[in-house]
């Protein structure tokens, strides 16, 4: 059970937008929106960098001015999982504005920003390569729906579109990964990373760039943290007498499918994971659980490694 933290005042609340930014400043209680640009944001938030937290939502990209000028201001920052904060403001207000918004992170931010993973800008080539390894996990994901399109009745009636499409994926795919192989080995840091991660049985390049790129933030957290951010730590679903199957909720979901096939090589082989795979087996525990525990233990064993050369 989470301990009860100090409730911090001085907590900047902002609500992202494509083109503006609400804020709320819960020293003064105002609340005002401005333009989501530098300019206008560095001008308005001034004044606030004495505050001691400013937390956002992740938007897909649209925070990313606001928190190049809140580093700028060397202002600590959270951004915050948008299900999680959903729910805090659903349990105080149904109402529902962009300042309202801003109020709500204000207020999140004061009672529990003690505990709060501070934001820590990415390094331009890890930004890069974030960039990278999604738009390529988009097109493989294409590519997988014209894979089954072709498959499917009729589908001769179209053959020539899905092979042009096709080609294109490929052609893209291929591309995506010569850049991505140049960026790396561009970057001792990347590179120092990646070699670490290998070291990992069940572990490949795939496997490591993903990490790389999906969570920067590896090498800086606790096992808990870690394995709750890749979405392999189980969470409880108990209620007096009934307990039921923990399930793994939250986190980059995106990441399970790459952990998934790390795992499967790895409880494959004669290697400490695969003896770890085993031992569950023995003692009982379904195949499909004991490949999630083999996945966290990945997980973890990268973030252990990782702390000793960040």
């Amino acid at each position: 059970m989470p301990q009860i933290q100090h409730r911090i005042e001085s907590v900047i609340g902002l609500d992202v937008a494509k083109d503006t930014v609400a804020i709320h400043d819960r020293i003064s209680g105002r609340s005002f929106t401005v333009d989501n640009t530098f300019e206008a944001l560095s001008e308005a938030l001034f004044a606030l960098a004495d505050r001691s937290l400013a937390v956002c939502e992740a938007t897909g990209g649209h925070e990313d001015m606001l928190l190049c000028v809140l580093a700028s201001l060397n202002i600590p920052t959270h951004r915050g999982d948008g299900g999680k904060i959903s729910a805090f403001a659903r349990s105080l207000r149904r109402a529902k504005t962009d300042r309202i918004d801003a109020e709500m992170l204000a207020l999140y931010g004061a009672e529990r920003g003690e505990s709060l993973l501070r934001y820590v800008p990415a390094e331009d080539d890890t930004a890069m390569l974030g960039v990278l390894v999604r738009r390529r996990m988009d097109l493989v994901n294409a590519r997988k729906i014209e894979r089954t399109r072709a498959k499917a009745p009729r589908a001769h009636l179209i053959e020539a579109s899905i092979a042009r499409a096709m080609a294109f994926l490929d052609a893209e795919i291929g591309s995506l990964d010569a850049q991505i192989i140049a960026l790396i080995a561009a970057s001792p840091r990347l590179m120092a990373r990646k070699a670490v991660i290998e070291t990992i049985p069940g572990v490949g390049h795939t496997t490591a760039t993903t990490l790389l790129a999906l969570m920067p933030e590896l090498g800086r957290l606790t096992a808990k943290t870690a394995a709750s951010l890749a979405a392999v730590a189980p969470h409880p679903k108990d209620s007096g007498q009934t307990n039921l199957r923990r399930k793994t909720t939250g986190g980059r979901r995106e990441l399970r499918p790459i952990l998934f096939f790390a795992a499967m090589s790895a409880a494959r082989g004669q290697n400490r994971l695969g003896d770890f795979y085993r031992k569950l087996l023995e003692k009982g525990k379904a195949k499909r659980l004991a490949l999630v525990a083999t996945m966290r233990k990945i997980v973890v064993i990268a973030n252990a490694r990782l702390a000793h050369i960040n």
